[in-house]
This record gives C-alpha cells, sequence and structure tokens, in this order.
C-alpha cells in the first residue's frame, strides 16, 4: 500500500520558520540603515537646492535694490523650491528629519545609530561672528554681504549625536 505524502511535516515548517527569523534578525538592522541613508541624502539635495534657492532670490534682490542689505523670508525661499523639496522643509519652523545620527565615528565607533534626528535650517554670513542663526517663518535671512551659507545644524545637540550616518558632521553639508 502506497501512501501518497501531500504536505510538509511540522519539523520541516518549524526548520523554515526559524531559518527566516534568523535572516530577518541579521537583515533588518542593514535594511533599516540603507533607508536612513537614502533619507539623508534627500535631505542632502534638498539642502542643496535650498542653497540654490537663496542665491538665486538674493541675486534678483540685489538687482533690483537700492542697498547693500536685503532680507529673505522663509516663504520667499519655500516658493523657490521645487514640491519635492518643500515638503522636505517644514511649513513654518525649518526643521527637517533625517535619517539617523550618530556620534564621532572616530572616537565612538559602536555607537548606536539614533534615528528620526531632528535638524534645522540655519544661516550664518561669511564674515559673521555672531555664528549660526535659525532660518524660518519667523526669523528671515538678512543678507548685508556678497555671500550668505545656508547649513543644516541640529536642533538641539542629543548626547553628541551630530554627525550623520556616513560620519560627516551635520553643520558640514
Amino acid at each position: 500500500m502506497n501512501k501518497s505524502k501531500n504536505g510538509f511535516t511540522l519539523i520541516e515548517l518549524l526548520v523554515v520558520i526559524a531559518i527566516i527569523g534568523i535572516l530577518a534578525t541579521t537583515l533588518a538592522p542593514k535594511l533599516r540603515e540603507q533607508l536612513a541613508k537614502g533619507k539623508d541624502a534627500k535631505v542632502i539635495a534638498a539642502l542643496g537646492a535650498g542653497r540654490t534657492a537663496i542665491n538665486v532670490i538674493s541675486f534678483e534682490k540685489m538687482v533690483n535694490a537700492d542697498t547693500n542689505s536685503i532680507t529673505i523670508t522663509y516663504d520667499e525661499f519655500r516658493d523657490r523650491l521645487d514640491k519635492k523639496n518643500r515638503e522636505i522643509f517644514k511649513e513654518d519652523d525649518g526643521d527637517i528629519w533625517v535619517g539617523g545620527s550618530r556620534k564621532d565615528p572616530k572616537t565612538d565607533p559602536d555607537s548606536p545609530i539614533k534615528y528620526n534626528m531632528n535638524l534645522t535650517l540655519s544661516h550664518k554670513y561669511k564674515n559673521d561672528e555672531q555664528g549660526e542663526k535659525s532660518f524660518n517663518k519667523t526669523t528671515p535671512m538678512e543678507i548685508d554681504d556678497d555671500e550668505a551659507l545656508l547649513f543644516l545644524s541640529p536642533r538641539a545637540i542629543p548626547n553628541g549625536y551630530v554627525y550623520s550616518i556616513e560620519g560627516k558632521k551635520w553643520i558640514d553639508y
């Protein structure tokens, strides 16, 4: 009498589930890190578009202005961005959510990555001694020099997490 085998045994199913579980636990952190890198790259590209927008606005205003000092509002800045970049720079506060941040990879190479870090859009002038200034709906950018720098800085430095996933300081982008 021949019995036909029409399915899997319980042991076979448990082995497959165990293998899938092992793969999931080893691959999930890498997948999460790659997703964070992608989000960070998007933010860095948007920063480049923002810098271009600031240059275009300042050039137009300098050509049409009577004085050396011009003011750029956050609304003017956002209006110059395309739809995707406009979504990255939040409506009111200039905040940007990045994929992740870490401590200095040279001094603390095993530091965990903190996800959903909040950066803020800031600016400073070429020869400004006052340092960075916030750039948002309530704080316009005032340019009385020939150049304004636009950069990312942590909203509040959370225990030294000021580096991107790639290991570069956010303020250096």
